[in-house]
């Protein structure tokens, strides 16, 4: 069941990334025969972010690593998936940001200047540490709880 499941979350995390990187290419590619100021902005944005979305994938990819290591071994994980929480909003946003210079939405630009992120990148970051370690826990807990007691049933 581990196994299987970590073999998933491998091969999800690769294609995932691997996607990103086509389309990153491909975009590239188009920028080359396209010369249109929106596109250029998000190739610009889908350039800039590439080490976000790596570092992002690979701490996430190196947290579920862990987590299916025995008890000791395993307190890493949830640091290793709070921070990759805080590189996953550190792209939204940077994503929200492009999306409020590109449309004419001075509400979102205003919201977006005055956003405490370093107060959103904790929050984000307690958030998901706490809610991994309850997880943790409480599946260790369930772990180690007896299996209910066999009965065996007659045909009547």
């Amino acid at each position: 069941m581990v196994r299987g499941k970590l073999l998933w979350t491998t091969y999800w995390r690769i294609v995932s990334f691997l996607v990103y990187f086509l389309i990153l290419l491909l975009v590239n590619g188009l920028s080359q025969v396209l010369n249109n100021q929106y596109f250029s902005q998000i190739v610009d944005f889908m350039n800039s972010t590439l080490g976000i979305v790596a570092a992002s994938v690979l701490l996430a990819f190196l947290g579920d690593l862990v987590w299916v290591l025995l008890f000791p071994m395993n307190l890493f994980a949830p640091l290793l998936h709070g921070v990759s929480a805080v590189f996953t909003l550190e792209f939204v946003l940077r994503l929200v940001d492009l999306i409020g210079r590109m449309l004419p939405l001075p509400e979102l630009n205003q919201l977006i200047a005055a956003m405490p992120r370093y107060i959103l990148y904790l929050v984000i970051f307690i958030i998901v540490i706490l809610a991994e370690y309850i997880s943790l826990f409480s599946d260790m807990a369930e772990s180690r709880r007896p299996p209910p007691p066999y009965r065996r049933y007659e045909r009547y």
